[in-house]
């Protein structure tokens, strides 16, 4: 065979071996908009506290500036952010499970990021209470294959009594091992507080116990749902 035969048989191999059009490229696909259903108490709701507690309004809601809000206006159009805790009440985990958790299902969610905690203390609920209402939904939402976010509840503020901040650090434990259970992935909020001689300075001061500012909070968050 000669050169130039020789050359053109390669040609029509490597032809043929890449679908007989020459390199095949993939066009960039688009990053697909994930829906995030936020569910939980005023801490998700966007209740800020104020420094000034004692000569002005104790909080006020501003879901503007909840954790929320923040992550989707963050995330350069990637996610979008329903919050089902504003306009809800106040909110422990049997009125997420019964009244948050159909609406945010509604919302035909990628993921439900979860935080709720202190209304049980403060209503005495009991481990079986707070741990069997979560189980309700998290089996659920294994079912459904729905991707999961839980927030331990915050520790450590100053508005609770020793009592009660001992049962929301017990309640933040038991969270952890519902994540492990139900294969959720956990942020813990304590890594995202300020501690100061055994005070949590993320409450704005003895008179409150929501925090001053949520970007840490969506600081943390964005990345983790950014990932799942």
């Amino acid at each position: 065979m000669s050169l130039l035969k020789l050359i053109a048989a390669i040609a029509a191999f490597s032809l043929s071996a890449c679908g007989g059009g020459g390199m095949q490229t993939v066009a960039p696909q688009e990053q697909k908009q994930i829906t995030v259903a936020f569910m939980g108490d005023s801490t998700v709701a966007g209740v800020q506290g104020i420094l000034n507690a004692k000569t002005e309004p104790f909080n006020q809601l501003l879901p503007e500036k909840s954790y929320a809000a923040l992550i989707q206006a963050q995330s350069n159009g990637r996610i979008k952010s329903v919050n089902l805790a504003v306009g809800s009440g106040p909110s422990n985990t049997s009125h997420m499970r019964e009244i948050e958790y159909p609406l945010a299902l509604a919302a035909n969610p990628d993921i439900i990021v979860m935080s709720t905690g202190l209304n049980d203390v403060v209503n005495n609920y009991s481990d079986s209470d707070y741990v069997g209402n979560y189980q309700v939904i998290l089996q659920d939402l294994q079912s459904r294959k729905i991707k999961i976010v839980l927030l331990t509840p915050l520790v450590g503020i100053p508005y609770l009594t020793y009592a009660q901040d001992a049962k929301a650090a017990h309640f933040a434990n038991l969270m952890k091992q519902l994540a492990v259970q139900y294969n959720a992935t956990l942020i813990d909020t304590r890594a995202l507080e300020t501690v100061v001689n055994g005070v949590n300075t993320s409450a704005c001061n003895a008179y409150d116990l929501h925090p001053c500012d949520y970007q840490p909070f969506a600081n943390a968050i964005l990345p983790v749902l950014l990932k799942l």
